[in-house]
């Protein structure tokens, strides 16, 4: 967790099969849906970030990650602090 004035950031790293820079660019896109198997080959669900970008979002918050195949990603959100 890293937190500054303004939002707080919550990271979830991993050191799994990382995602490819073509399977990067469908994560956040609702005309694409893929899944690969994982490291101990389990399914995932296809539905990439969506989901959860738009509950960030509706937080007024952001959403990201980072990721290298074969080597892991990190997936990390922010949101704002309440202002008192």
């Amino acid at each position: 967790m890293k937190e500054n004035d303004n939002s707080i950031t919550i990271q979830v790293i991993d050191s799994g099969t990382g995602i490819s820079d073509k399977n990067q660019l469908k994560l956040f896109d609702t005309n694409e849906t893929y899944t690969v198997p994982g490291t101990n080959n389990e399914k995932g669900t296809g539905l990439g970030l969506l989901p959860e970008k738009e509950i960030v979002q509706l937080h007024r918050g952001k959403l990201g990650f980072y990721s290298i195949e074969n080597e892991g990603s990190t997936f990390w959100f922010s949101l704002p602090k309440e202002k008192k």
